[in-house]
């Protein structure tokens, strides 16, 4: 239609401003990342032969987005540029055409629980500005909150998308905000406990998301020295860490260094269950089963809620031809629930440009708040 933006589909608001205040709501109650960065738009239809039309109301418009280089309001308002110039533009001979009045990037940050938003009206100018869950609006944004902000922005860009009508994905992230993101991770590495889901086990100190997600990070862009040289400056603090630090040292080849660093972390930690089982897991991939066995029954002896020891246990007598006890063992592995968190804080969808809306894409405007936690 004419009111599209080449290449991002959009959803379209009853009323404008709802996707904002949907999401508003919800503040407090987003779990984990929480919601993928929402791009907002108001459009107005201008008649070719009257300039200033007063009958036009403007009309909402929103995207998700995850991959956007928000690192700042600049960045930001490149990427409002990149939109406006994609605005579908009438032929010389239509009736008119819209015009983007308005834009409004929000960008989640769950550490402080609070939406950063950038605005920028066309013509005119670029304000900055939080939102709380209590509905509380600031114009000071500190550059902690817009980082930290930006962080999960970039978190949330290397794991799976929500199921969301209209998600726009970016591909992986340029070098320079690769850098930029190890950055970060190093200057909010202890407060990444934050970020985890409610209900998850987050008693250990620095094995968190934050974590994960970095050494998922280094894994998928082959880029293990930076996982080394990492987690070795956090294991001093937190010697579990060293699972991580293990990880990354098979990733380079180096199995033997793998088991030195662990076997010291044991040392200082005796009863962490997760080293057992970062050791079993490096004995596992040596083909070493039998040590495998004997650090995976450690670990399930320290924690038998973890899964993956029961899984390596499995694997490490079925390996020995043990096949019975290969399944006696699976048979008490514990099942971790599959429930991935709700999706809250959704305007219901009206109809969408450039492309079909997913069938009742959670069709929730959040009727009730629900119960934190």
């Amino acid at each position: 239609g004419m009111d599209a933006i080449d290449g991002t589909p959009e959803n379209k608001e009853r009323a404008v401003g709802e996707a904002m205040t949907a999401r508003a709501i919800a503040l407090n109650y987003y779990q984990g990342l929480g919601p993928p960065d929402l791009c907002c738009l108001s459009k107005v239809f201008v008649r070719a032969w009257l300039p200033v039309d007063v009958s036009n109301l403007p009309i909402g418009y929103y995207h998700w987005v995850l991959g956007v280089d928000c690192s700042c309001p600049a960045a930001v308002s490149t990427y409002f540029d990149a939109l406006l110039r994609s605005q579908h533009k009438a032929q010389w001979y239509a009736s008119g055409e819209y015009k983007v009045l308005k834009a409004t990037f929000c960008i989640y940050n769950a550490f402080q629980k609070v939406d950063v938003r950038c605005e920028a009206n066309f013509p005119g100018n670029v304000r900055t500005y939080c939102v709380d869950g209590s509905g509380k609006v600031s114009d000071v944004v500190s550059e902690e909150l817009w980082s930290q902000a930006f962080l999960c922005s970039l978190l949330r860009a290397q794991q799976k998308p929500p199921p969301l009508p209209n998600i726009k994905i970016l591909p992986p992230l340029p070098l320079n905000l690769e850098n930029k993101f190890v950055e970060l991770v190093k200057i909010f590495f202890w407060e990444g406990a934050k970020l985890s889901f409610p209900g998850e086990d987050s008693k250990e100190e620095g094995n968190h998301l934050l974590a994960s997600i970095f050494k998922e990070f280094c894994t998928a862009n082959r880029r293990p020295d930076l996982g080394v040289s990492f987690f070795s400056s956090v294991t001093p603090r937190k010697p579990a860490l060293a699972a991580h630090e293990a990880q990354m040292l098979m990733l380079a080849g180096e199995t033997a260094r793998a088991l030195e660093v662990l076997a010291a972390a044991i040392d200082n930690d005796e009863s962490n269950a997760l080293l057992r089982q970062a050791q079993a897991e490096v004995y596992l991939a040596q083909g070493l089963h039998a040590q495998a066995i004997g650090s995976a029954e450690a670990a399930v002896q320290r924690d038998g809620s973890l899964v993956r020891p029961w899984l390596i246990l499995a694997a490490a007598y079925t390996a020995m031809q043990a096949h019975d006890m290969g399944l006696a063992v699976l048979n008490q592995a514990p099942m971790p629930p599959l429930h991935p968190p709700p999706l809250i804080g959704l305007p219901k969808p009206l109809e969408s440009t450039g492309a079909p809306a997913a069938e009742d894409a959670c069709g929730l405007l959040v009727p009730e708040t629900p119960a934190p936690g």
